[in-house]
This record gives C-alpha cells, structure tokens and sequence, in this order.
C-alpha cells in the first residue's frame, strides 16, 4: 500500500536539508524535535518552523496542531526553513553551545541580508569576527581575501555605500588580524555580543494598518513590540515594552493588545477605565489573517518567554557565563556542519516518518554562499553605475550651461565645449549657421568656386555696360527734346 503523508523538505540554519514524510497525525512540535534531532539541540523553545520564502515576515507553523491541518500551500513537497523564533536580550539566557552556535549562524545571516542593519564599521568588525571563528588566525593577506570570497558577509548596504571591494577587503582584514590569538568560541561570542546591541536586532516586522487604514510594519523583538513607520526600521515610532503588557488579542483581520498607561499619548487606542490601573487597548488590522495568526502566536511565545525568564532569574539567579560557553565552543572537535552528518537518520526514521537526510558538501555550501555573495555585489554595483552615470550627466549639462554663458561674453567659443566643430557658432547671444562647405572647404571644388568667381565677374560688367548705355540713351533723348 502506498503510504500516505506529504513529503517535508526542512533547511537547516547552516544550509544543510532536512526531508522526511508528514504523517497526517504528525504535530507541529513533533516535527521540531524531529528537526532538532538533526543537531541534539536541547533549548529548542528558542526555534521554529517557518514556510520557505517568508522569513521577511516570517509564517510559523503551530506547534500544538497538526502540520497537514494548517494554512499551508498546497501541491508539491512541503517546504520549510528551521529559524529562530524567540530571541534571547542577553546570552545569558542560553544555556547549551549548540544554542549558541545556531544563534550564530541566523544572526550571520541576517546581517547578510540587511534584517539586521549595522552601519559599515559594525560589518566590517563581524566580518573579521567570521573569519576569524571560520578560519583561525591571520596567516597572509592573499590567503585571508580568498576565505572572505567564500563567506557571505558583506550586505548590499554596505556595497551601495562603499562599491570599492578592495577597500571593504583592507577594512575587514585590517581588523582580522588584531583578532589573531582569538579562540573559536570567543569570536562567535564577540559576534554575538555585537549584534545583541544592534537596534534591529531579533526583530520580526509584519505589515499591519490602524484604524484609519495608515500602513505601518508592527515589530517584535526581546524588547518588546514596537510600532514602525514604513521604511524606519531603525527607529521605532513607539515601544510597548513586555512588562508593560497586559493582554494580547486576535481575532479575524484584527491584532489587539492591552497596555498599562504611559505619559505618551497613545495613538489611535481606547482607555479602558474602572481598574486600579487603567489600560489602553491598541488595534492593528491586516487583509492576511494567515499573517495576523503567526504575528499573534509569534507575540504570545515572546511575551510568555519574558515571563518565564524573569521567574527563573528570581527563583535561581545563576546562569553560564560567556566564558564558559566561549570554552565549550572552542574545545568541541564537532561542529554543527559535520555533527549533522551522524545521528539524525535513525531519530527520523525511529518516528514513522521514512525520512532519511541530504547533506551537502561543506565545499558546495560555500560555493553557493559565495555565488549569492557574488549576486549580491553585482547587483550593488549596478546600482552604483547608475548612480554614477546620473551625476555624470548632470555635471555635463551643467558644464555645457557655464560653456555657452561664457560664449556669450567671449564672443567665442571654448575648445572643451560640446559642438565646438559642429558648425554652429555664437556670438553676444546671437547664433550664425554656416554652410560646412565653407567652414571645411573642398579642394577638389575650388576650380568650381574660381570658375563662379569669373562668371560673377562677367555677368557683372555686362550689366555696368548696360547701365551706362542706359544712361547714355537717356541723356541723347533729352537733348533732342530740348
């Protein structure tokens, strides 16, 4: 009998798939733990499931429901992308290296993508940061900008802002080589402790509309969530910290959320009175309620994570330190790209599913790392031309504006000026045009000319002739009537 389930295709955070078959009874945190099986992740409350393509703003799939019953596509292998879903205010929280590493590599690839945005020193120093936990020590310069080819590290931002390659290579290796003495586990810390202070970090943005149809993307990070103008990532227009949170609300096209009362006014909410502590209950809508699903039960898991954290830092205040974790990290002899090689076949086969893994090659890995990398800088310096040409067009215009202004005070043309060979000459704002037979005569025509010149001539004396004998007729008629 042919088995039934849809086949599952699950990309792990270092590009490594994951396929298995979805039974029809296969719940969603059922197949986290498969995927996280992959790596003997233990805090997997930290991750989720997302539909391939979304991870802009991310869709996750539920993990108290069954997979094949949620808002899914349909047709063709199911697609997924292992993400993280709740991020962490500060390391501390984190308890197991593996955690710690695949926070790594999904804060390396936000950066790549501008999710995460840094200004170009901030890139440059996490990408010496990279080359140093991927590669070790400095050893050459030649040897250090062909690794950095290969790693996808430099964002389109930063090319749009510095197009010269070879200047963001000296940047990044300049910085790579004070790194020399670092561990492993201390570059990927540092990395991190880098991006924790980035303003956008952790943040998850969907496009939601107030109650007068404005647009405006609803972020939710560590902090809390925060309401953005389109476009203004950076800086929030307000932040509704988790503490201050009361309540949250879904329903339909509709996102509500009950907030303790600031000092600030409150934009479009509704003051709930009556309490010991008033409340004011703000409201978003989206056309998406697949979008508005994921955006409520992604705030619910972030509000509950704060909660839990703040219990557990109350009740047993200890936790690892950094440098603990930075040890463990640089002492383990397996990293997740080979780890995943082992272990994970019989835990997908064990649950039902006749899964079995695809791993990739580390080389066609960073092969296709570095021909995204490649893609990326070819686009950005498309956009540079373009750029370049515009200026350029415009300094021509405004050189051939300041050429005819000083035509017109010379009575004479520049040399540099466009058209000087045309033909067409100006003088005191009046403008002559010229026969270019005249300006460039022909030799070969100057018999011609001469032969006109004496025709000219000619034709001139017969008429002085017959002027005068006009005259001449003129004068003997008088006479005669004298």
């Amino acid at each position: 009998m042919p088995e039934l389930g849809r086949r599952c295709i699950a990309v792990l955070l270092d590009d490594q798939k994951v396929e298995t078959v979805v039974q029809p009874t296969l719940q969603g945190c059922d197949l986290l733990d498969l995927v996280a099986s992959h790596f003997s992740l233990k805090e997997k409350e930290y991750f989720g499931l997302c539909l391939d393509g979304t991870e802009m703003m991310p869709q996750w799939l539920e993990l108290d429901r069954p997979v094949l019953d949620q808002d899914i596509p349909q047709g063709g292998p199911l697609r997924l992308r292992l993400q993280v879903r709740y991020y962490v205010e500060s390391l501390s929280w984190l308890q197991d290296a593996i955690a710690v590493e695949l926070f790594y590599y999904q804060c390396k690839q936000n950066v790549f993508k501008d999710l995460i945005q840094c200004d170009s020193h901030t890139v440059f120093e996490l990408a010496a940061y990279v080359l140093q936990a991927t590669y070790g020590d400095f050893s050459n310069a030649v040897t250090a900008k062909e690794d950095l080819k290969r790693l996808p590290v430099i964002p389109a931002s930063t090319l749009k802002e510095h197009p010269d390659t070879n200047y963001c290579e000296s940047e990044i290796l300049r910085v790579y080589q004070y790194l020399t003495g670092r561990s492993r586990g201390v570059a990927i810390i540092s990395y991190l402790n880098t991006v924790l202070s980035q303003p956008t970090y952790g943040l998850h943005c969907y496009d939601v509309k107030d109650r007068v149809d404005a647009p405006f993307l609803l972020g939710l990070s560590p902090k809390g969530l925060a309401v953005y103008e389109q476009g203004q990532r950076a800086h929030p227009k307000q932040l509704y910290e988790w503490k201050n949170l009361e309540n949250i609300y879904h329903r339909d096209k509709k996102f509500s959320i009950e907030v303790y009362n600031s000092s600030e006014a409150q934009t479009g909410s509704m003051v709930r009175s009556g309490t010991s502590r008033n409340m004011s209950v703000l409201v978003w809508f989206s056309n998406n309620p697949r979008l508005l699903r994921s955006l409520f039960n992604t705030a619910k898991g972030q509000h509950q994570l704060y909660l839990s954290k703040r219990a557990a830092r109350s009740m047993s205040p200890s936790c690892r330190s950094p440098s603990d974790l930075a040890h463990e990290l640089s002492v383990s002899t397996v990293s997740l790209s080979s780890s995943t090689l082992t272990g994970s076949t019989n835990s997908l086969m064990s649950a039902g599913s006749r899964g079995n893994t695809i791993s990739e090659e580390t080389a066609q890995a960073a092969q296709e790392a570095a021909r995204l990398a490649e893609r990326e800088m070819y686009f950005a310096l498309l956009s540079r031309r373009d750029t370049l040409k515009q200026q350029l067009r415009k300094r021509e215009e405004e050189l051939t504006t300041l050429y005819n202004e000083e035509a017109k005070v010379t009575s004479r043309r520049h040399k540099a000026a466009p058209g000087y060979n045309s033909g067409k000459l100006k003088k005191i704002g009046a403008s002559f045009e010229y026969s270019p037979s005249i300006i460039n005569p022909d030799p070969h025509r100057r018999n011609t000319i001469e032969d006109l010149q004496k025709e000219v001539e000619i034709q001139q004396k017969i008429v002085d002739a017959a002027h005068v004998r006009q005259v001449n007729v003129t004068i003997v008629y008088k006479r005669e009537h004298v």
